[in-house]
């Protein structure tokens, strides 16, 4: 007796040629049994191992020619040992054209290298020329931009960083 397999919307079925035409055959104890499938269920999987999702509160530090740094909470999404996050500047101040920067704390703790890799991301200010990259800088990631105006403005950030 000829076996053949193949698989229809995502349910495997097992089909025995019965001397005139393939037969599907139900998915039982009997063939599971029989080697031919393995019995696999996930009901979860710890965020240890990859997956999280979530809001946390970012917390801001080593400000040069930036004050008054508000942040909503923000959210993050991690798959594997990317962590992509999103969120809200409420408000900031830019006392002076120029370069400015701050840091930025990470949703799930890393130690990215202080080269700038493992991390970018853009934070952009609504309806101003004021814009910044996002690169990893040890426990934090580092907000670095240009202004080149003055004034009390509010922005968004996206970025993605891998976990080390």
């Amino acid at each position: 007796m000829w076996k053949r397999w193949n698989q229809t919307a995502h349910i495997w079925e097992r089909s025995v040629d019965n001397g005139t035409s393939w037969t599907p055959l139900p998915l039982n104890a009997a063939s599971i049994n029989e080697g031919s499938f393995a019995n696999l269920s996930v009901t979860s999987i710890a965020n240890n191992t990859g997956l999280a999702q979530g809001q946390y509160n970012p917390v801001t530090s080593n400000p040069a020619n930036i004050s008054g740094i508000l942040c909503r909470a923000s959210i993050y999404a991690r798959v594997g040992d990317i962590v992509t996050v999103g969120g809200i500047v409420a408000q900031f101040t830019i006392p002076g054209a120029g370069a400015f920067a701050f840091d930025l704390t990470l949703p799930i703790a890393s130690n990215l290298p202080t080269d700038g890799t493992y991390a970018n991301g853009t934070f952009v200010a609504s309806s101003v020329p004021v814009t910044a990259t996002i690169y990893a800088n040890g426990a934090v990631v580092k907000f670095s931009g240009y202004s080149g105006v003055v004034g009390t403005f509010f922005g968004s950030y996206q970025f993605i960083y891998r976990v080390q």
